[in-house]
């Protein structure tokens, strides 16, 4: 019987350390909205690299160099934390006329000092690392 409590005890504890060490592995959609506010810097391979800067309202510019041909693309727009994706509605592309354009980017990771999301029907993640908040 002893043994029986011991066991119990032991089974809620690791219960209970279980919840908080979910709960502290994944913030609120807030927190992260909070976290992705600053200027990143992105590498997205292939000699593709740009810079990010969101605003707290979500609202978002970048520019991106590296393309075959030497040109950037410029995006702005805005965009939230929605169930742990980023929701961004790209207005401008510098590129294309075809906007606004929505696309959905998982938060695989964040932090204050990176993140790391992977952009719906894609195999690869893209990593960014925070320049200043």
């Amino acid at each position: 019987m002893k043994h029986q409590l011991i066991r119990t005890k032991k089974f809620a504890l690791g219960l209970v350390l279980l919840s908080l060490f979910a709960t502290g592995c994944n913030p609120s959609d807030a927190r992260i909205q909070q976290l992705m506010v600053g200027t990143w810097d992105i590498d997205q391979g292939d000699g593709v690299h740009g810079t990010l800067m969101i605003a707290p309202d979500g609202n978002f510019k970048s520019q991106f160099t590296g393309y075959r041909g030497g040109h950037t693309v410029i995006l702005d727009g805005t965009g939230f934390i929605k169930d742990g994706v980023w929701v961004e509605t790209i207005t401008k592309n510098n590129t294309t006329n075809a906007v606004p354009r929505v696309s959905h980017n998982r938060i695989v990771h964040v932090n204050a000092h990176d993140y790391v999301i992977r952009p719906d029907g894609d195999l690869f993640d893209v990593v960014a690392n925070k320049v200043e908040n």
